[in-house]
C-alpha cells in the first residue's frame, strides 16, 4: 500500500470521525432543548440540573426530582401532563411549548409525574396510549390554558359535580370532538375540535357548565360515527363546514328561536332527521343521516326554521 493510499485513508477515517462527533452533539443538543419529548429543569429560565424524558414517568422521585422542577421545554407538537402526585394522581395540568418560571402557573416544585398526552415520534418508539383513550379534554381556570385545570374523558352532565362549574376559561382538546354547553344536561352548546385559548371566543367564559364528546376518533373529523344505543342528535352550524357558531338537538324543535334561518352545515351524531325551512315542520323538508358540509346543496342554507328526529326512517346517505 503506497504512502498517499495511506494519507487518504488517514484523512477519511478523521473526517468520519469528526461527522459522527458533530452528530452526536447535536443530537445532545437537540435533547438538552425538548427536541424530544420533555426536558425539564432545577432551576427557572432551563438552567440548573435537568433530565429528558420521552416516555411516562409516572413517579419523579427515582429520578431525583420530584418536587423540584421550576422549568421546562416540551418538544414542538408535543404536549404533555404534569401532576402534582405520583401516577397522575391530584391536581394535574397540560404543558407544550415552554416554561421558563413555573411560579407564574402555580406549578413551581409542585410537579410530581409527568405523561405525554399528544405528539410524539422522531424515530423513536412509539409514547403510551393517551389517558384519556378516545376523548379528551382539560378544562383551564385562567385564559391560555393557564391556572388549575380538570381532565375529562367521558360526558358530564353537570361540573358541579367536578368543583369546576363557571370556572373554565380555556379549554384545550386532546383528542376528539366535543359540545360545550351553558347550561347543565347539555343545553346551549358551542362545539370544538381544537384548542381554545379564550372561551369568550364562544360566549363561554365562566360559563361553561357541563361538556361531552360529539364523535369517535381524534379530531372528530367531517363524518363521526354515531353515539351507539343513544337517542338521535343533530348539530347545526352557522357556517359551512361545521364552522362558527352551533347548535345540538336532542329532540323535536318546532322553533329554533335565536337559531333561526342561520344554519349552513349540520351533522347528524346519531338518527335520522328532518329539517324544515319553516317553523312547526312546515314547508319544504328534507330527511338527513349524514352529515351536510354546505346546505345550499339542498337549497336550505340559511333557512332552516325547524328539526325533528324521525322515529323508524329508512337510513339516507346524501
Amino acid at each position: 500500500m503506497t504512502r498517499q493510499t495511506l494519507r487518504w485513508i488517514g484523512l477519511a477515517a478523521c473526517a468520519l470521525f469528526g461527522a459522527s462527533l458533530l452528530t452526536a452533539q447535536q443530537s445532545f443538543q437537540e435533547r438538552q432543548m425538548g427536541g424530544i419529548g420533555i426536558t425539564v429543569f432545577r432551576d427557572e429560565n432551563f438552567r440548573g440540573v435537568n433530565a429528558t424524558f420521552r416516555r411516562d414517568v409516572p413517579d419523579l422521585r427515582q429520578y431525583g426530582l420530584n418536587d423540584r422542577i421550576t422549568s421546562l421545554r416540551v418538544a414542538p407538537g408535543e404536549f404533555w401532563e404534569a401532576c402534582e402526585s405520583a401516577n397522575y394522581q391530584g391536581r394535574c395540568q397540560v404543558f407544550s411549548g415552554e416554561e421558563r418560571d413555573l411560579r407564574r402557573s402555580g406549578w413551581t416544585d409542585k410537579i410530581s409525574s409527568l405523561r405525554r398526552v399528544r405528539g410524539g415520534g422522531g424515530g423513536f418508539p412509539p409514547p403510551a396510549p393517551p389517558p384519556f383513550g378516545k376523548f379528551g379534554i382539560v378544562l383551564y381556570d385562567d385564559p391560555f390554558f393557564r391556572g388549575n385545570s380538570l381532565s375529562v374523558k367521558e360526558p358530564v352532565e353537570n361540573l358541579r359535580s367536578r368543583n369546576f362549574h363557571d370556572r373554565a376559561e380555556s379549554v384545550r382538546v386532546v383528542s376528539g370532538t366535543w359540545e360545550l354547553c351553558a347550561e347543565p344536561r347539555f343545553r346551549h352548546c358551542q362545539t370544538v375540535n381544537r384548542d381554545t385559548p379564550h372561551l369568550s371566543s364562544l360566549g363561554l367564559n365562566k360559563r361553561l357548565s357541563s361538556v361531552r364528546p360529539v364523535g369517535y376518533g381524534q379530531g372528530g373529523g367531517p363524518n363521526p360515527p354515531p353515539y351507539p344505543g343513544l337517542r338521535p342528535r343533530l348539530v347545526l352550524y352557522d357556517g359551512e363546514r361545521y364552522l362558527g357558531r352551533s347548535l345540538t338537538l336532542d329532540a323535536a324543535s318546532g322553533n329554533l328561536f335565536g337559531f333561526a334561518g342561520r344554519a349552513r352545515s349540520l351533522q347528524v351524531v346519531s338518527g335520522t332527521w328532518l329539517v324544515c325551512e319553516r317553523p312547526r315542520f312546515a314547508g319544504r323538508c328534507e330527511q338527513f343521516s349524514s352529515n351536510v358540509p354546505d346546505l345550499d346543496r339542498f337549497g336550505l342554507g340559511g333557512r332552516v326554521m325547524s328539526a325533528r328526529p324521525v322515529e323508524g326512517a329508512p337510513i339516507l346517505r346524501h
